[in-house]
């Protein structure tokens, strides 16, 4: 967050306030480490609400997919670019049938 433009602002000065970065990043088994944590996070929460402009569009590309099949396509693609990166199926990929799934390998 630091390249942010708050930063000299708002967030370095709250990780001050907060005990310092180590404070916040250190022995996460310190005894109250996450009572501290939960404590400092207020500050956090309310610069970033302060921050938050309202969306002009909101667009989902994949709202129609589920998460499983999301999954699937990605291991169909992964194993499909095995199979383009091995020689030996140079002479199967020239079957006229696969012509579309190499169309849209190719897009």
């Amino acid at each position: 967050m630091q390249h942010t433009t708050e930063w000299d602002t708002k967030i370095a000065p709250w990780i001050e306030k907060s005990g310092g970065l180590e404070s916040l990043t250190g022995d996460k088994t310190r005894e109250g480490f996450e009572e501290h944590i939960l404590g400092s996070m207020a500050g956090m929460r309310q610069i970033l609400q302060d921050g938050q402009q309202k969306a002009a569009a909101y667009w989902n590309p994949v709202s129609s997919l589920t998460m499983s099949e999301i999954i699937k396509a990605d291991r169909i693609n992964a194993a499909f670019q095995e199979v383009l990166d091995d020689p030996a199926a140079e002479e199967a990929l020239q079957h006229p049938a696969l012509k579309p799934l190499l169309a849209h390998a190719a897009s």
